[in-house]
């Protein structure tokens, strides 16, 4: 009884190894080709939620960064507390021109309802090796607290479908400097900067 069970088991695992030897090796994250509404064939990111500068017609991958979360708090009795994502480098890897609009494009995972809720643009601070972005400041004191959600470093953007499963962002008058799109609530930064 067991010399029949160790039998087909042992075949099993000889074709499983088998395939893993012939099998094609990993693709990495190329653009998928699908058709605009109009019929013409557009790039399309592969996965959900990885954001793309859209340049005439080809997916222009972005700076991807961990946002480490520091809190700043100074007083006694009455305290002041600022929060804000910092991140490694005082400039992007990835560099644009000035002047022009820019073009993003980021797959949709389903169909949300207001893209202006999930995808936000924010301009960073550079600091000597770092950038950052302030998202929060608290006052407190023995009578009471306040939470003000910074929303002042956010930029105004332009959200329309694209292709299949996509939506495009589209981000005009980006003076020189650091930014960042950050896709919420996973928090990921896709940074770039403007010279």
């Amino acid at each position: 009884m067991k010399h029949a069970l160790v039998v087909p088991t042992l075949a099993m695992v000889a074709a499983l190894a088998a395939s893993a030897q012939t099998a094609a090796p990993a693709q990495t994250a190329a653009p998928a080709q699908t058709a605009a509404p109009d019929g013409k064939a557009v790039a399309e990111p592969e996965f959900a939620g990885v954001v793309f500068r859209l340049d005439d017609g080809r997916l222009v991958p972005l700076e991807r960064q961990p946002p480490n979360s520091r809190t700043r708090t100074s007083g006694f009795m009455v305290l002041h507390s600022t929060s804000a994502w910092e991140l490694d480098g005082a400039r992007s890897t990835v560099r644009f021109r000035g002047g022009a609009a820019l073009e993003f494009v980021v797959r949709e995972l389903w169909d949300h309802p207001d893209p202006a809720t999930r995808y936000h643009l924010r301009k960073l601070d550079s600091r000597k090796d770092t950038r950052e972005a302030v998202f929060a400041q608290v006052h407190a004191s023995p009578f009471g607290a306040t939470t003000v959600q910074n929303t002042a470093g956010e930029l105004p953007m332009e959200f329309a479908r694209y292709g299949e499963a996509s939506i495009r962002i589209r981000a005009a008058g980006l003076q020189p400097g650091e930014y960042a799109i950050q896709v919420a609530p996973s928090q990921a930064l896709f940074c770039f900067g403007i010279d």
